[in-house]
């Protein structure tokens, strides 16, 4: 049985870790291969199906590719592609240098 002080404790570190994670998936992105997981994403609904070859790289095109993040860049372009870049928190305003 679980007293009830550690059972708040518990709760707390829920809700403290539940925060931090809405907190971080609702900034904006700063990943620096969100083009390339966007140019992927794109490839897929156009081909509407997985690329098997490269295709994004100049130095090893056509050669046999696994890609493990499918379902996230598919996500991804359809965010860009319903949501535009809003989707993602970017804003065509940049920030006043005054």
């Amino acid at each position: 049985m679980i007293s009830t002080a550690a059972a708040d404790r518990q709760r707390l570190i829920l809700v403290a870790g539940l925060l931090a994670a809405l907190l971080l998936c609702c900034g904006p992105v700063f990943d620096p291969d969100l083009p390339w997981h966007l140019s992927a994403g794109r490839q897929y609904f156009a081909m509407h199906a997985v690329p098997r070859q490269d295709f994004l790289s100049r130095t090893m095109a056509g050669r046999p590719w696994i890609d493990f993040e499918w379902a996230a860049e598919a996500l991804f372009y359809g965010i860009e592609k319903y949501g535009g870049g809003s989707g993602f928190g970017f804003s065509s305003r940049r920030p006043s240098s005054r």
